[in-house]
């Protein structure tokens, strides 16, 4: 997730509460994720994401801001959240959908299945309270969350989320999702500039493509795999995306300790969760935007990941986890 500016922010809020610290911090140099995870190693049950989250202002985020407030629209503007976060190579994907009224902004982790509990409470916690606060300062008419469902355990300090979101939140549910009521997606930003907005977005993925290791590779291949299903499951597309062979993608993966099904079976894992709880769509559907030629074939794939029947985890509405 974390550039200069995001480890600028993370390094002064743990400075700044020395109990956060921890011996492990001052080793973790140049390593955000060493930082978080020391924090929460002296203190498992942390707050951290919702303070660094609070952190995460226009004025510090500057260019981030600049992009997000020169949309055409509030619509325009959701939708860069998952943009950006690809830009940003952040280690998850909010998945953002918008039906009758409804925004919701899902938290999925496709990219790295051993990523702790803790810190993927961090990063739902961080993005969540930065979305909330956005929509409050920069939409004419301020959007707040109607509801927040999280796909983990009610924390000891769990009385801050109604502070901080002032709506429902449920814990141990499939997903972790923010929903708004929006009356009006298209209505206009006043910051709205399409000449500006142009030039933040170039200058963004500019930025974003000076990256071309074995290990972008497979970050970029998983992005496409959430962003342009189903017709991006098959290697074949990948291979054409770098201009090489599927040999040759099977052997820069490799590279890395992957492989091109392992990506697709971890992005399919996180897909399903938001077409059957993010979306509430049929399991027909949901098996044909997974890229399962039938239900059959989608319901082994779900007993196989998920390690329990699909009927039986759509009554139970329990947090979907790897096997």
């Amino acid at each position: 997730m974390f550039n200069d500016i995001y480890s600028s922010i993370l390094r002064e809020l743990v400075d700044f509460h020395p109990h956060l610290a921890a011996s492990e911090y001052y080793d973790a140099k140049g390593s955000n994720e060493k930082i978080i995870g020391a924090v929460y190693k002296v203190n498992p049950t942390s707050s951290l994401g919702l303070k660094f989250g609070l952190e995460l202002t226009a004025t510090k985020l500057c260019d981030l801001s600049r992009l997000m407030v020169t949309a055409k629209d509030v619509s325009n503007c959701l939708q860069l959240i998952p943009q950006v976060a690809h830009i940003q190579k952040a280690p998850f994907y909010p998945f953002v959908t918008q039906q009758e009224g409804i925004v919701s902004i899902s938290v999925t982790f496709p990219y790295d299945k051993t990523l702790s509990q803790q810190h993927r409470r961090f990063y739902v916690e961080s993005l969540f309270v930065y979305i909330k606060h956005f929509c409050q300062d920069f939409f004419e008419q301020p959007y707040t969350p109607s509801s927040i469902n999280l796909d983990y355990d009610a924390p000891p300090y769990a009385q801050e989320y109604h502070q901080a979101f002032d709506c429902h939140v449920s814990f141990n549910c499939p997903l972790s999702v923010m929903r708004f009521k929006v009356n009006n997606p298209h209505n206009p930003l006043i910051t709205s500039h399409t000449l500006l907005h142009n030039i933040y977005l170039k200058r963004a993925m500019e930025t974003a493509q000076k990256d071309n290791g074995v290990e972008h590779t497979k970050f970029q291949i998983t992005n496409t795999l959430m962003q342009h299903h189903p017709q991006s499951l098959n290697s074949q597309s990948h291979a054409d995306q770098f201009d090489i062979s599927v040999r040759a993608l099977q052997k820069r993966l490799h590279k890395t300790g992957t492989s091109y099904s392992d990506l697709l079976a971890l992005a399919r894992m996180e897909l399903t969760k938001i077409y059957l709880y993010q979306y509430r769509a049929g399991v027909k559907y949901s098996a044909q935007q997974l890229g399962f030629k039938t239900v059959t074939g989608f319901k082994q794939f779900f007993k196989s990941a998920f390690g329990m029947p699909l009927d039986e985890a759509q009554i139970n509405h329990g947090p979907l986890i790897w096997e």
